[in-house]
């Protein structure tokens, strides 16, 4: 009989020791112990605690002497005793069995920091860290001395995927510079253990208001503002109480701000409570309270809900996905929010609930049907489970880019958009771009990079290339070292570029292909590099007809191992039709790197003879053609002609739709993203017809001849006549040449799925 997958805990506390994260780890591992194998590693704190103990959801092994200390002995004991049985003990870790074992670390601690840990050193095993983490930004960043932030960028570094408890943490994980996949998965609640009205705690201030918080007692939690708050909730209602469920280092403080205030009679302070008996504290009161000054997530307010208890927080953190405040008038209101920090603010937003009865009884109703649909343990475990067996078995994938966001470009957009599919679909991706490394002087920039990739694959089942050369040559070498299959998408030409750079001639892509001209030494050297990294290629990817026919003549690269992916042609019919009016500017735009074989000094000559100026040629981007373009426009004194600095990639289609109309005249363009976007927005263009969408646009209305002004200028004249243009929209609306990111990511993924079995 086959055994389950292991999936190793670590969490820097467990049982007894119960908050937000130990209850998660024990709910999902209870129901998920028929599929896999928990071994729980934490610290043990107390010695009157087993080493070791067998319980429903699992083993949980305890490490240290029984003190406060043993969190920081968690670190080398469970590094040492996972890596041992990794290497000698009864795990034994042959390459096959990574995908049997799982590390998966709660929260940002030394639980957590172990299991990466563990990852630097076995890279093939799958890491999932858990964040549910509740303290400030600013603690994050600064707190003791910088540790934990530079931990929790370790951690991020390390892990395979992260889950969060609120969308406020996974949008503090991508700011952090995690890239990889993430969702947000809540903290849940036992729903029936909290609606069994039976279970209601028989105390003397039955008849009286009160007012729960169930809260760690600690700065975040603000309940120094609470008790200020109950002070004036006490000129309203002079019986009012406030039960204090919960202990911690800010007690002592409180209960003398309780009696600064004269509120013993009305305060009380009932230190910590068994979890299993906090719902009868909570049906005995009015209104739950807890004014947070930062928060994950705040899995009390679900439990008071699911108590059939208003709530009142703040927004802030992970509050703001449980609590939607009626004055915000959107959807159905589950909770009141007050301002932090705010004692005034508080106090009426209390007076509010317990007046109007009705008001928070409706909140209570939407918010016992929110918890049911989203904060039940059993929806949660599976959730769990898809994610584990996902990461566990899915392809490990690594991306070598030229360039990727924030830096422009059509790699860049090509590896983030591609990227993002292939982990929304359960794969792991790493992405390593050659753009990090280009401040680097060259040889040395190649040899970092080759460093860089070359340690990410000691994780990757795939490679997959954007380019043929700069990072096309890393890939291969370390495809053959490690043994993985190599997938190259073959688009881009850096031989072309580098030897049109050099002669600054009229020579297409075509043409130099059918006949090389003499080239240098070092034009050599990269024909001979791009041709090995072709044929150790596993799969050669082009996005035309007209592409693949070059390279295998040029190359002699074998045929059966070619593909055709077409490239992203975002749908047109996705977007409103006011894409499709007339232009509000007489703008014709260009966009991209500026490179000598982009043609742009016959754009300008053309332009400037079709023009009878009306329209701008407006040029957006930078490259290192762009000073020489801007002296040969002012030596000239060609006018209506201006320069934009790169942008955006959404202030580029706000661009394209304002304009007229798009001109690309390069020499050759193989696959040009910026056409396919043109067209995504309803605009015109007129784009070189040395390139691989002739194909796909077979009207030559929409290309031109790049080495014929004989050609370019009355074209350019045609377009520059709005009757014209409307004509040319109108074709555009009735094309179909659609093929989406999603199209294009299962086109890849079946690719991998052929080589990877």
């Amino acid at each position: 009989m086959a055994t389950k997958p292991k999936i190793i805990v670590f969490s820097t506390a467990y049982h007894p020791f119960i908050g937000g994260a130990e209850i998660a780890i024990h709910e999902v591992a209870k129901r998920l112990s028929n599929r896999f194998d928990f071994l729980i590693l934490t610290s043990r704190f107390r010695r009157n605690l087993p080493k070791k103990e067998i319980r429903p959801e699992g083993t949980v092994i305890r490490f240290g002497f029984g003190t406060p200390l043993d969190k920081f002995l968690l670190i080398p004991f469970s590094f040492v005793y996972v890596v041992w049985n990794l290497i000698f003990g009864i795990w034994k870790f042959p390459k096959q069995n990574s995908k049997r074992i799982l590390l998966w670390g709660m929260d940002i601690g030394q639980g957590s920091l172990t299991a990466s840990l563990i990852k630097l050193f076995f890279p093939r095993i799958p890491f999932i860290l858990t964040l549910q983490y509740g303290q400030s930004e600013e603690y994050l960043g600064r707190g003791r001395f910088g540790a934990i932030n530079f931990s929790f960028k370790f951690m991020l570094r390390r892990a395979n995927f992260v889950t969060v408890i609120s969308t406020y943490l996974l949008d503090l994980v991508r700011r952090y510079g995690y890239t990889e996949s993430g969702e947000v998965i809540p903290n849940g609640v036992d729903i029936n253990k909290f609606k069994d009205k039976s279970k209601k705690l028989k105390i003397a201030d039955a008849n009286k208001k009160i007012i729960i918080t169930t809260s760690r007692l600690v700065p975040k939690n603000g309940i120094d503002t609470l008790i200020k708050a109950v002070a004036e909730v006490k000129k309203e209602f002079p019986e009012i109480r406030c039960h204090i469920i919960g202990d911690g280092p800010d007690r002592r403080n409180l209960e003398l701000q309780t009696t600064n205030y004269k509120l013993q009679a009305n305060v009380k302070f009932f230190g910590s409570i068994p979890h299993e008996k906090i719902p009868a504290y909570l049906k005995a009161a009015d209104v739950f309270v807890r004014p947070s000054r930062s928060e994950g997530m705040g899995n009390s307010f679900v439990e008071a809900l699911a108590a059939g208890l208003p709530i009142i927080g703040t927004p802030m953190g992970g509050i703001a996905d449980i609590i939607e405040d009626p004055s915000i008038g959107s959807g159905q209101a589950t909770g009141f929010f007050a301002k932090p920090d705010d004692a005034e603010d508080l106090a009426r937003k209390i007076i509010y609930v317990l007046h109007h009865t009705e008001d928070a009884k409706r909140t209570v109703e939407a918010g016992r049907k929110m918890v049911e649909e989203r904060f039940s343990w059993d929806s949660i475990s599976s959730a769990y489970s898809l994610i584990f067996e996902n990461v566990r078995t899915s392809p490990r994938l690594l991306i070598a880019t030229p360039l990727y966001p924030p830096q422009l470009g059509g790699p860049a957009l090509y590896a983030k958009n591609l990227g993002d599919k292939f982990r929304a679909s359960g794969m792991r991706v790493s992405v390593v771009s050659f753009g990090d490394v280009l401040s680097l002087p060259t040889l040395a920039r190649h040899f970092v990079y080759f460093l860089k990739f070359t340690w990410r694959c000691f994780s990757a089942d795939i490679i997959f290339g954007l380019d043929s050369f700069s990072v096309g040559l890393p890939a291969a070498l370390a495809a053959v070292l490690f043994r993985i299959p190599f997938v190259l998408r073959v688009e881009g030409d850096f031989l072309w570029e580098s030897f049109m750079e050099r002669t600054r001639g009229e020579v297409t892509l075509p043409n130099f292909y059918a006949n090389f001209q003499a080239l240098t030494r070092k034009e050599r050297i990269i024909r001979a590099v791009v041709g090995w990294v072709m044929r150790r290629a596993d799969r050669l990817v082009f996005s035309s007809k007209w592409r693949r026919e070059m390279i295998i003549q040029a190359f002699g690269v074998d045929r059966q191992k070619t593909i055709i992916i077409r490239n992203v042609w975002p749908s047109a019919n996705k977007l409103p039709v006011t894409g499709y009016q007339l232009p509000v500017k007489k703008v014709v735009l260009w966009a991209g790197r500026m490179l000598y074989l982009k043609n742009l000094y016959r754009l300008i000559r053309a332009f400037s003879a079709a023009n009878a100026g009306e329209y701008e040629l407006k040029l957006i981007g930078n490259g290192p053609e762009k000073n020489q373009v801007e002296k040969f426009v002012k030596e000239n004194g060609f006018p209506g002609i201006t320069f934009a600095p790169p942008a955006r990639h959404d202030d580029i289609l706000r661009e394209m739709s304002e304009a007229s109309f798009l001109v690309l005249p390069s020499f050759s363009d193989v696959g040009p993203n910026v056409i396919a976007e043109a067209y995504s927005r309803g605009t015109p263009f007129l784009f070189t017809k040395n390139s691989g969408y002739t194909e796909y646009i077979a009207d030559n209305s929409f290309w031109v001849d790049p080495l014929n002004d004989e050609e370019l200028v009355p074209k350019l004249k045609w377009l520059m006549d709005e009757k014209n243009r409307a004509a040319q929209k109108e074709k555009l609306r009735k094309m179909h040449i659609v093929h989406s990111w999603e199209d294009a990511a299962q086109e890849w993924m079946n690719i991998f799925k052929e080589i990877v079995k």
